[in-house]
């Protein structure tokens, strides 16, 4: 299946930045922030999770999540990731989020790619 449409959790500089590379691929974003006129704000449709059923109108209109910030709620990357493909994972995500943890991963891990 080709991804037509992408969730973005988050609308600012870096969904912006995503958008912008996406649309001359015939990819659609939807956007998930409370915020009014954000970076993202012309660039696709905006769900405000404050409004009814926002989550499941999000999930139900995309084919695959991201996110823009490793500040994301990794809970919510699980739950939307029960119905929808999000990348990165929820996993990734937790490791992002304490830089200890992601530093030791990247010297464990990231240097079996180097040489490629």
């Amino acid at each position: 299946m080709a991804v037509k449409r992408v969730g973005v959790l988050g609308a600012g500089q870096l969904g912006r930045m995503m958008a912008l590379a996406g649309t001359p691929l015939d990819v659609d974003f939807v956007f998930f922030d409370e915020a009014d006129n954000t970076p993202s704000s012309r660039l696709g449709d905006s769900i405000k999770p404050s409004s009814e059923n926002a989550l499941q109108r999000f999930i139900d209109s995309v084919d695959v999540v991201t996110y823009e910030s490793e500040n994301t709620d990794a809970e919510l990357v699980e739950q939307i990731n029960a119905q929808v493909p999000v990348y990165p994972g929820s996993n990734s995500l937790r490791n992002s989020q304490h830089r200890l943890t992601e530093k030791k991963y990247v010297s464990l891990f990231g240097n079996r790619h180097a040489k490629l």
